[in-house]
């Protein structure tokens, strides 16, 4: 797990998977809940896994500068949806083909 901090949390460590595989970068959407975070609408997008199965559809975004242990900072936009709760961040498998952070 990668944990990463932001300026619009104080004390808070978001935790996200090293190699999630992932197409997008995604926000669990009780944790934008359960912090008040201002989610913006977007037009809905379908959201596949893995295995072509459909379960979900994204109507919102949020823009989120994120610090990684690196001391690296960078303004990512992420997807509101329900994430498994070991993770509250999936960060996307381009992303981190560019900015490894270890």
């Amino acid at each position: 797990m990668l944990s990463l901090t932001t300026n619009s949390l104080l004390n808070t460590t978001l935790k996200s998977p090293m190699d999630s595989g992932s197409s997008d970068s995604f926000i669990d959407l009780a944790f934008v809940h359960t912090w008040h975070l201002l989610a913006n609408g977007i037009p809905h997008i379908q959201l596949r896994l893995i295995n072509g199965t459909s379960n979900s559809i994204i109507s919102q975004s949020l823009d989120l500068q994120i610090h990684f242990p690196t001391r690296e900072s960078q303004k990512l936009t992420l997807y509101v949806t329900l994430l498994d709760q070991i993770c509250m961040i999936i960060l996307e498998y381009h992303w981190l083909t560019c900015y490894n952070p270890y």
